[in-house]
């Protein structure tokens, strides 16, 4: 369903194993749950091809199935068939993304779904969340990570692009369902749950703002959030006073962002980078000619160069040890830019432009920044 000046639909659809799960007997079941969250190469041939016997004949059903009753035979397609509009035919402007986890069942049964609903007209494709699984914890903890990240990489693009953004909640494992929900809240302009009697519950986007003390910590705090964003950062427990500490996961000495924290940062951050930042680094500084220059950059390039400083701040903290591929921090051939001896990218496009500069000590100094010496 499109409203207002919605051009075209997304919908973000959870996926699980209902189809591989739904009327099996007590022995199958056992096996899929057993196996639910290893890879390919951590099952037994035996345990694998049980399961792809049980795939193809469930994908053989649904080949034969009328959507109404495809709707009837996993969580996922009952939410996009009761969604999709209109129907039939199902297809129209409207676009699936199949959500799943880092496991093989999930990958095999997004791919039979994604495959089943490209043979109705619809434009489907799967991704996976990476580290995403049940097996522990920390893999559920990385995983939300990677998902708030795509999440921001990506539907904010359809957004601009005027789609109307739906998450289909009926599928899935219910850990990420509740997550889901909270991103909803953030990304999607419905929610659609499966309710008790069989019925979809569909819940539009609410108005959801951060209280005005939480936007005013992130603001006092933004070189903490800053430093927190990089593994193998150095933020203690003293430095994070005044940080809400919803936002925040402590194991022993170490702070870290926990997934609440990463979303609010993720939500923050690109609005925070469109002014010009102070350097994150007191081994780093800005000639004020360079200040003058990052001021006169367009808001997307005052914010990917303060991305770019950060990580040159990284590096030098490290005691440049840790290069990262997207700086290439390098020194000069000959003297073509006195005083700068060394430079680093800061994007490839539009002239390649980079950051020059000459170290004082152990402080290096950007002279200057514009388009690479070719």
């Amino acid at each position: 369903m499109m409203t207002g000046n919605h051009v075209a639909t997304l919908c973000v659809s959870t996926c699980g194993t209902s189809l591989l799960t739904n009327g099996v007997d007590n022995e199958l079941r056992l096996l899929l749950s057993r196996t639910a969250n290893l890879s390919a190469g951590e099952l037994t041939d035996e345990q694998r091809e049980t399961i792809e016997a049980r795939l193809r004949k469930q994908v053989q059903r649904l080949q034969a199935s009328k959507p109404e009753q495809a709707a009837t035979m996993c969580a996922e397609l009952k939410g996009i068939l009761g969604h999709a509009s209109p129907k039939p035919p199902l297809a129209h402007r409207e676009q699936h993304i199949l959500l799943h986890t880092d496991t093989w069942q999930g990958e095999i049964v997004a791919n039979a779904l994604c495959d089943w609903l490209r043979s109705q007209g619809l434009e489907a494709h799967t991704h996976r969340l990476k580290s995403l699984s049940t097996r522990s914890m920390d893999d559920f903890r990385s995983g939300i990570d990677s998902l708030i990240v795509w999440c921001d990489d990506t539907l904010d693009g359809y957004r601009s692009s005027q789609y109307r953004i739906v998450f289909n909640l009926t599928g899935g494992f219910k850990s990420l369902q509740g997550f889901m929900q909270t991103l909803g809240m953030f990304y999607a302009d419905e929610l659609i749950y499966g309710f008790e009697t069989g019925e979809l519950l569909r819940i539009p986007r609410l108005p959801l703002e951060f209280e005005s003390s939480v936007q005013q910590a992130v603001r006092q705090h933004l070189s903490v959030f800053r430093r927190l964003q990089f593994p193998h950062h150095k933020v203690s427990i003293a430095d994070c006073q005044g940080i809400p500490e919803a936002f925040l996961y402590q194991l022993e000495d170490s702070i870290d962002l926990n997934n609440w924290g990463r979303l609010v940062w993720q939500r923050y951050r690109k609005q925070l980078y469109q002014e010009v930042l102070p350097p994150l680094s007191e081994k780093l500084r800005f000639s004020a000619a360079v200040k003058a220059q990052a001021r006169e950059l367009t808001t997307d390039r005052r914010v990917t160069f303060n991305e770019q400083m950060d990580d040159l701040s990284r590096y030098l903290d490290s005691g440049q040890t840790q290069p990262t591929n997207s700086l290439d921090f390098k020194r000069l051939r000959g003297n073509p830019m006195p005083p700068a001896t060394h430079e680093c990218d800061l994007w490839a496009d539009r002239g390649a432009w980079r950051a020059f500069g000459h170290f004082e000590g152990a402080t290096f100094v950007i002279d200057q920044i514009g388009p690479g010496l070719h």
